[in-house]
């Protein structure tokens, strides 16, 4: 995390916190919601600035998402009926 991800993402859970606590002490949702509004723009421009920089490192396209390739998965023969 470089240090504007992680400013993003303290101001973000500055704004989370003083939108709480204007909401604990009584002020209306309609009058606190911009708190709200700039803690998640942060995240999302959090999320957005990150992926970002993974595309330029390259690091997305190391995520293995084939699960068929288990070393461990034992195989199972098909069971044989005796024919008489």
């Amino acid at each position: 995390m470089n240090l504007k991800e992680i400013l993003l993402l303290a101001a973000s859970v500055g704004f989370f916190i003083i939108w709480g606590l204007e909401v604990y002490n009584g002020i209306p949702l309609k009058a606190s919601y911009f708190w709200l509004m700039f803690g998640m723009g942060c995240l999302f421009y959090f999320q957005y600035s990150k992926n970002i920089r993974l595309k330029k490192e390259g690091k997305n396209s190391n995520i293995n998402t084939n699960s068929s390739s288990n070393t461990n998965s034992k195989t199972t023969k098909p069971s044989q009926k005796n024919k008489k």
